[in-house]
């Protein structure tokens, strides 16, 4: 059974279970108030008739068999009056075989001390005992209510065909709206589906109202951030080959040369593309390690002086062979960051590097720190040529150099910027990328400031 006729039969099955019960009570609800008005009024009338009949017994000229049938004529029964030993003395009804005898009547009323009432419902007859002290006896009121029993049978009735209507309309706007609930969520069962089976490419229409529509727009939004990671996955693993491929057929021809002629120079070839592959399985392997759900990052109290030292100390001998100074004169040295001293190193070395190598004989990359809010503000910039305006927002993506000032000539394998971009994200921070008219690449990294920190 498919959910719309799941939801279907959960649907009709409370509404008519809901619907009986809610009619069985409003029929109980009137049967019990029918004779509690029934009682009530069973009770006034005998303690009136009481008072009348005994009034009629005390005149000297009262006539108590004409008052008996005038006043159970008058409450709508038929009135006795027994005495003291239990016989009937004067039936309301005439001279009948009763009088003289003695009759059964309902434990309630039988010898009563005060005016009650005793309402006998089952079998097919309805009658009400109500009786009250007179006189050294009793005075009873017997009154047949079986004509109050068929108009509650045919109430009760109209109850039922009330509430069996009433439940046939709750079924089929059940239908309809089981229909409704279930269109969408068999739309996102059947996408899902399609998505196990390798169709990653879904998109499920705007259906149902409230949490269903929720569900449906977050279903497309993972939909397609599940497509652009697997086109992520596949273009990084077609970039990764390509990259390997290059040092691959390097290292075959120079293999093949050496064989022919074991020269030195052939030698140092295979060292370098050997040292170029390490650092690009060095490089994956970091993003795989930072791209892991798991993935953590410590959380020290560093200076950031401290932190640009050390990477420009690393550098020194890059900056050295490209003539090229590290200017660091901006580093606010009160300056204080939140995180993982050896991930951000890495971060900062992969981009002062990256400056290095694009800039010019000669020239100065410039490297600030500055508090800024709840930030500390690390720039870093060259005298490179820049990059264009329209690279700006593919910087930071795995595998991507700008052409033609970064080319795989320089060395780089495209991850430098890809890892520390991922490096600050883990640290709550971001990576801002700026190249104006004139300018070389300004690198800006936004990481968490201690909160203890002066400002």
């Amino acid at each position: 059974m498919n959910l719309r006729w799941q939801l279907a039969f959960t649907y009709a099955a409370l509404a008519v279970l809901v619907t009986g019960i809610l009619t069985g009570l409003a029929a109980r609800t009137a049967v019990d108030l029918s004779l509690a008005a029934e009682r009530q009024r069973s009770l006034v009338a005998v303690e009136a008739a009481t008072h009348l009949f005994t009034d009629t017994l005390t005149a000297p000229s009262g006539d108590p068999q004409s008052a008996a049938t005038e006043l159970g004529a008058a409450a709508g029964g038929r009135l006795l009056w027994i005495g003291s030993d239990g016989h009937v003395r004067i039936d309301g009804a005439g001279p009948t075989d009763l009088v003289g005898r003695t009759v059964r009547l309902p434990a309630q009323v039988a010898g009563a001390k005060a005016p009650t009432v005793a309402l006998l419902t089952s079998g097919g007859a309805w009658t009400s005992y109500a009786a009250a002290p007179a006189a050294g006896g009793e005075v009873v009121l017997v009154r047949n209510l079986t004509p109050l029993r068929g108009e509650l049978a045919t109430l009760q009735l109209r109850l039922w065909a009330l509430g069996a209507l009433l439940a046939a309309l709750a079924v089929g706007a059940g239908l309809l709206a089981a229909g409704s609930l279930a269109q969408p969520i068999e739309a996102l069962t059947a996408a899902a589906r399609r998505m196990a089976s390798g169709d990653l490419r879904q998109e499920v229409a705007a259906g149902g109202r409230g949490e269903v529509a929720t569900l449906t727009r977050t279903f497309n939004d993972m939909a397609a951030q599940v497509a652009a990671l697997d086109e992520q996955r596949r273009a990084f693993v077609a970039d990764a080959a390509h990259e390997l491929r290059t040092p691959l057929a390097s290292l075959h021809a120079l293999a093949e040369g050496l064989l022919r002629d074991p020269a030195p120079e052939t030698a140092a070839g295979i060292a370098r593309q050997t040292d170029r592959m390490g650092r690009l399985v060095d490089s994956l392997l970091t993003l795989a390690r930072l791209d892991r759900p798991e993935a953590a990052v410590r959380r020290d109290v560093l200076r950031a002086e401290d932190l640009v030292r050390e990477a420009a100390w690393v550098l020194e001998p890059v900056a050295r062979d490209r003539r090229v100074r590290v200017d660091t004169a901006e580093v606010d040295g009160g300056a204080r960051v939140v995180g993982d001293a050896d991930l951000l190193h890495q971060a900062l070395v992969n981009v002062l590097d990256n400056a290095l190598r694009h800039s010019p004989e000669g020239g100065t990359v410039t490297v600030a720190a500055t508090r800024a809010g709840t930030a500390v503000q690390l720039t870093i910039a060259d005298e490179g040529p820049g990059v264009p305006a329209d690279v700006l927002p593919h910087l930071g993506t795995r595998f991507y150099r700008a052409d033609p000032a970064r080319t795989r000539a320089s060395g780089g394998s495209g991850l430098g910027l890809a890892i520390t971009d991922r490096i600050v994200r883990l640290h709550g921070g971001s990576l801002v990328f700026a190249s104006p008219p004139g300018s070389g690449l300004r690198v800006r990294l936004d990481l968490p400031a201690d909160g203890s920190a002066a400002l």
